[in-house]
């Protein structure tokens, strides 16, 4: 049976090289700005409503499902669908900082 990463990085493969650059360009940008700034809410919520985040992230094969496998989970906020990462201790971060690199 597949596991999550297994599934999520099947479900990458479907997408052109155009996209799948574009895509891990902005996964790169998301996780890393949750690195440099843990405690900094902002960077933890990703609103799906943003249209370049719709271009980029929720028009694409496996975008969400690999935020999922690093924690971020779906939240309705101020009526807006988001991505949430919601992070108990430093442990969390430092598995982020893992698939970052």
């Amino acid at each position: 049976m597949e596991n999550d990463w297994e599934k999520c990085a099947r479900t990458l493969s479907l997408n052109t090289k155009k996209e799948l650059f574009d895509l891990s360009e902005l996964l790169q940008i998301l996780c890393k700005n949750v690195i440099l700034n843990p405690s900094e809410k902002k960077y933890r919520i990703v609103k799906l409503s943003n249209k370049g985040i719709q271009e980029r992230l929720v028009n694409r094969k496996g975008g969400l499902e690999f935020l999922n496998a690093v924690g971020f989970q779906t939240k309705v906020l101020d009526r807006s669908k988001v991505l949430e990462l919601v992070v108990d201790d430093d442990e969390e971060i430092s598995f982020i900082y893992q698939v970052h690199i």
